[in-house]
């Protein structure tokens, strides 16, 4: 008998696979995060112009130890909200 695929990959999970799941997902949360650099391509700017951004608070990025990592839909809203800035 063959049985249906389904795209919700938590059915029939045990507890304990679900918990080793969401361990994983911190463990490695820099999968599809950009670092400075990336970060700075993506303005088409300088490295230096992105932590300055950081530190003012402008910018918000997640801190792994000494490394800075931006979520890139984080970026993208605070593209957002200052286009927003710009059209009042």
């Amino acid at each position: 008998m063959l049985r249906a695929a389904t795209t919700d990959h938590s059915v029939g999970l045990q507890p304990e696979e679900e918990s080793l799941m969401a361990d994983q997902m911190i463990v490695n949360p820099t999968e599809s995060m950009w670092d400075v650099k990336e970060t700075a391509r993506f303005f088409r700017a300088s490295k230096s112009w992105v932590y300055k951004q950081y530190e003012k608070g402008s910018l918000p990025a997640v801190r792994l130890g000494g490394l800075l990592r931006f979520r890139p839909d984080d970026v993208r809203a605070y593209v957002a909200h200052l286009a927003g800035k710009e059209q009042l």
